[in-house]
């Protein structure tokens, strides 16, 4: 199975991202005062590239059960950078080394000891054998510095595992979104979505690239073209599909989020978060009022749309 891909699928500590989104290495802060009472679901996208790839709030207690914090990145100077012909599998030889280092990385994240991970990261990541082997690494090593503060390090860190690993979207993906959300270059965000784009085919990626390009799109000011990308997202095929989630966290409130504050397509906002809010309901009624307050703001712009 392919790293991306299994990251996607288990419960190792090989998962998805931490923290709140940074511009510049500064935190963000709220749009709106509303947006406030929701921030947990506004300002933590926990699904950058479709149902799967989690990341919990930090309100969240750290869990080695749940993926919630690896972005898969490296240096890896000196290994070859071609690509293989096939995905990685859990038949290559260096394997039980991915393995073996997936448990001890779970002891260092189950306390939160991000200067352990970086140094541990680093110590595979100095013996791997192939590109494939060392993005598992890499990763590791990226987010660790993202979480000791050492943004610049994890984001060329990023752009080097887009290097490992050309022909996976979700590290083009993953660095467009850091180009936008984090340091407010949304042209070079969405230049690199394009790079995307042909790889997208036969993966599970679409839905996260979407979100990504609809967010530089808002960047930008060009709010018909991000408000089309909503319309495929809030498509009522992935709405009736997405309702039968069972973990508001597969959920990406980013875009909608943004979407409410500029009253733009307040009915479409309803209807997704509609399908939010059964998955709340069902399976994490401790984030339920945070939907609800979201589904409320949406609900009153789309009244006031109608009103003569």
């Amino acid at each position: 199975m392919h790293e991306a891909d299994r990251a996607r699928t288990t419960g190792s500590a090989l998962g998805g991202s931490p923290g709140p989104a940074y511009v510049s290495g500064e935190e963000a802060t709220p749009e709106c005062a509303w947006e406030e009472s929701a921030g947990a679901l506004c300002s933590f996208h926990t699904n950058p590239l479709g149902a799967g790839m989690n990341e919990t709030p930090p309100s969240r207690p750290t869990s080695n059960d749940e993926p919630w914090w690896l972005d898969a990145i490296p240096l890896a100077a000196g290994l070859d950078l071609s690509p293989g012909a096939e995905p990685a599998s859990e038949a290559e030889p260096w394997w039980s080394t991915v393995e073996e280092f997936d448990k001890r990385l779970s002891a260092h994240v189950r306390v939160a000891d991000w200067t352990a991970a970086e140094s541990l990261a680093r110590e595979y990541l100095d013996r791997a054998e192939s590109a494939r082997e060392a993005v598992w690494y890499a990763g590791a090593r990226a987010t660790a510095l993202r979480a000791l503060g050492r943004h610049r390090e994890s984001l060329e860190a990023d752009a080097l595992a887009e290097r490992l690993e050309p022909t996976e979207p979700f590290f083009k993906i993953k660095v467009a979104r850091r180009l936008i959300a984090e340091y407010g270059r949304p042209e070079e965000g969405l230049a690199k979505l394009a790079e995307a784009e042909p790889l997208l085919q036969g993966t599970a990626a679409r839905d996260g690239w979407l979100s990504e390009k609809g967010l530089g799109l808002l960047a930008l000011g060009r709010d018909a073209e991000a408000v089309e990308c909503f319309r495929v997202l809030a498509r009522p095929d992935r709405l009736t599909s997405m309702s039968a989630w069972n973990y508001i966290g597969l959920v990406d409130f980013r875009l909608v989020c943004r979407l409410i504050a500029k009253r733009l397509v307040p009915e479409l906002c309803v209807r997704y978060l509609e399908a939010a809010e059964v998955i709340a309901a069902g399976h994490n009624r401790d984030q339920l009022g945070a939907v609800q307050t979201l589904l409320a703001r949406a609900s009153d712009a789309s009244a006031n749309e109608r009103s003569p």
